[in-house]
């Protein structure tokens, strides 16, 4: 559950804001000694860092609730298909409701490991480093 909770709230992070692209745009027109800016490599990097922090503390922020998973249809975590023949078996019999409820529960759960997440992407933004190479930018993890 935990290294699910991980993959959605980066893919979800990822996929808003495409931070890494962007950021690799940023220090191709900004950084270094092209004369077009007085930002520096570090300062690009701090500014980058701060946005990843902002946005990963948002975003588990809104996860962390009850239901942020559940209510989200973007990230809800759906029962595996191989389930949709137990489930019509369910319903013939009036107890579709037990497997609502183990959906129910997986994004709880869900719901619970994301501050652990949060440790984790917290360790990841801090260690982060931005370096100007000759060639392209490197964004190192």
């Amino acid at each position: 559950m935990f290294f699910i909770a991980i993959s959605l709230i980066f893919g979800a992070a990822e996929a808003r804001n495409n931070w890494l692209d962007k950021g690799k745009d940023l220090l191709k027109t900004y950084g270094g000694s092209s004369g077009r800016s007085g930002l520096t490599v570090e300062e690009i990097g701090a500014g980058l860092k701060d946005a990843l922090r902002v946005g990963s503390e948002s975003v588990v922020s809104r996860l962390g609730q009850l239901d942020g998973f559940n209510a989200d249809s973007a990230i809800h975590i759906p029962l595996p298909k191989q389930l949709n023949t137990v489930k019509s078996v369910l319903d013939k019999l009036g107890m579709s409701g037990l497997l609502k409820d183990l959906e129910l529960k997986l994004n709880r759960t869900a719901k619970v490991a994301t501050p652990k997440a949060e440790k984790l992407f917290s360790q990841a933004i801090t260690e982060m480093t931005f370096e100007r190479d000759p060639a392209p930018y490197t964004i190192s993890f």
